[in-house]
């Protein structure tokens, strides 16, 4: 037997063990408790309540006033038509939107430098200091065509988050000529 399917065969074999064990005991409490004593109704007991709680129905103008991280799920698209989401409005300037882009723009320069040392070594150029490889020995070239296609997913993630940031400050009526 393979030692991975040791586990699984060991649930199989307690399940057939207990199962009918189980069946038995279900078996001797209904013995116990005949049907014509569960049926009889006790009256000393108070009426039975309903089941069923009253339901709230909610209204838009309640469900907007909630926090959004309540709990509370709503049905269908959210609205998203106000002029802005959170209180008090806050607007961006210009400069805010050119040190977030600036910022962003760093990391992607840094991801290109990583992905074009990448491939320089799979390319088989000499990496590090030209006398000896920064590869470390037991890293394969396949670790590094994942490695180039994460830092690509990332590059590229960044770029979107900018080409985001750019569209926003558009339609705040930031000048594009003001962003990098």
């Amino acid at each position: 037997m393979h030692p991975r399917l040791l586990p699984y065969a060991s649930l199989i074999l307690a399940a057939a063990i207990l199962a009918p064990g189980l069946r038995a005991q279900q078996n001797d409490s209904a013995a116990q408790n005949p049907p014509s004593a569960q049926a009889a109704p006790d009256t000393t007991a108070a009426p039975p309540q309903s089941a069923a709680p009253e339901k709230k129905v909610w209204t838009n103008e309640e469900m907007s006033k909630m926090d959004p991280h309540s709990g509370v799920s709503t049905v269908g698209k959210e609205d998203h038509s106000a002029p802005s989401a959170k209180p008090g409005g806050v607007r961006r300037d210009a400069k805010w939107y050119q040190s977030e882009i600036l910022k962003l723009q760093e990391k992607v320069t840094a991801l290109d430098k990583q992905i074009a040392e990448i491939d320089a070594a799979l390319a088989g150029n000499p990496t590090g200091d030209q006398k000896k490889s920064a590869r470390p020995t037991g890293v394969k070239s396949d670790d590094l065509h994942d490695k180039r296609s994460r830092f690509k997913f990332q590059r590229d993630d960044l770029l979107d988050k900018i080409a985001a940031l750019q569209d926003e400050a558009r339609h705040n009526g930031v000048d594009p000529n003001q962003l990098p």
